[in-house]
């Protein structure tokens, strides 16, 4: 693994832990949402 695919295990891991999704990280900038998304998807 390596550190981009664990950064984003970690982001899914937490958002897991605290019943979120990656969306709801960036809830307030929808600019951001989109390039969080398509950075997470790229990385599986």
């Amino acid at each position: 693994m390596n550190t981009r695919e664990a950064v984003a295990a970690r982001i899914l891991e937490l958002c897991k832990e605290r019943g979120i999704t990656p969306n709801g990280l960036s809830s307030n900038s929808p600019p951001a949402k989109k390039a969080l998304n398509r950075k997470i998807q790229s990385l599986f």
